[in-house]
């Protein structure tokens, strides 16, 4: 996640991380970020969800600015486009927790 311009020193970055690892682990929650993912992760850092939400869109944007751009065309291939438009949460989330499903289990 720090090639592509994540930085964990932002609190979205913790949120970030457990949510592809909840997504990671049933990926059915993807299907609804805003009534489940975001709440359990809140629940889980004693925060709101309305927290989660904006942190992760920070993190986000944040990479988006300063991170490596070939790292991020690379990761976020369809989606990156011309790299002027960042991509949701949900695409990070769903990408990311695809990413390590594929790695994980193939055993790469």
């Amino acid at each position: 996640m720090v090639k592509c311009g994540f930085q964990a020193r932002q609190k979205g970055y913790r949120y970030l991380r457990e949510a592809v690892w909840i997504v990671y682990r049933e990926p059915e929650v993807l299907k609804s970020v805003t009534k489940c993912l975001y709440p359990e992760v809140a629940k889980r850092f004693h925060t709101t969800d309305k927290q989660v939400e904006r942190a992760i869109r920070n993190t986000i944007e944040t990479a988006w600015d300063n991170g490596d751009p070939e790292t991020l065309r690379a990761f976020f291939e369809e989606v990156y486009g011309d790299g002027t438009i960042r991509p949701t949460n949900t695409e990070v989330i769903g990408k990311m927790a695809g990413f390590f499903r594929n790695t994980i289990d193939s055993g790469d």
